[in-house]
């Protein structure tokens, strides 16, 4: 049995490995390391960068978060600089953050990722820690969630976008919350050592599951085997 975290690379096994069983296994946090503790209102960083990013949008929106909104814009100005020196920052900054900037690897770096459109712990990070998200959501997130927890960048105005969102980020508070709720419920590490122990009982009482089924499938096929 082979857990993989990002499902297409799941689908591509399934069908490459006919007598193995793959397992897609979702990106998971413990929510409760992250501390949503200020409103989006009373937060002092306006957007973060953190890890990879995508060039075009950062050279877009960057003067103009500087000129005209007023908001703090966090992002590493070298290769190697720290945003955060310690794990401890890392966390109050994104409890400290309204906008977290977040787009796959197959998007901001095509050449090493190649098609594979995978959620990253940046994402749970984020929602864990009840920013909201800006950028674009793998479609594994969105299977995830239910729904699309993050703010779809509107290339044909991205700045527009941004400045609106930085200028009452009240109205997005409920989303967020929703984000929050969500993420609880099926990001946090408890729910994913069940998925994993639902995933080896199928094995064990139902025969090992054909190669490639989802997640999904495999916990509806656990609770008669349970």
């Amino acid at each position: 049995m082979v857990f993989v975290t990002a499902q297409q690379s799941a689908e591509f096994l399934g069908r490459a490995l006919p007598d193995s069983t793959v397992v897609h296994l979702p990106e998971a946090t413990r929510t409760s390391w992250h501390v949503p503790q200020r409103l989006l209102s009373e937060r002092t960083i306006g957007v973060l960068e953190l890890g990879r990013r995508h060039n075009g949008w950062h050279e877009a929106v960057c003067g103009a978060l500087e000129r005209r909104s007023g908001h703090r814009h966090v992002y590493a100005r070298w290769r190697e600089e720290l945003v955060f020196p310690s794990e401890r920052a890392l966390r109050d900054g994104f409890s400290d953050t309204v906008v977290s900037v977040c787009f796959p690897s197959s998007i901001t770096h095509p050449l090493r990722s190649g098609r594979v459109e995978t959620m990253t712990h940046r994402y749970l990070e984020s929602m864990a820690s009840g920013c909201l998200m800006v950028g674009h959501a793998p479609r594994e997130l969105v299977d995830l969630m239910g729904f699309n927890p993050v703010v779809e960048v509107d290339w044909s105005a991205p700045v527009d976008q941004l400045l609106d969102i930085l200028a009452s980020p009240q109205r997005w508070q409920p989303h967020v919350d929703r984000v929050l709720r969500r993420v609880r419920e099926v990001g946090d590490w408890r729910v994913r050592v069940r998925d994993i122990r639902v995933a080896l009982e199928v094995a064990d009482f139902n025969g090992a599951p054909t190669a490639g089924t989802t997640n999904r499938d495999r916990r509806r096929g656990a609770v008669k085997a349970v």
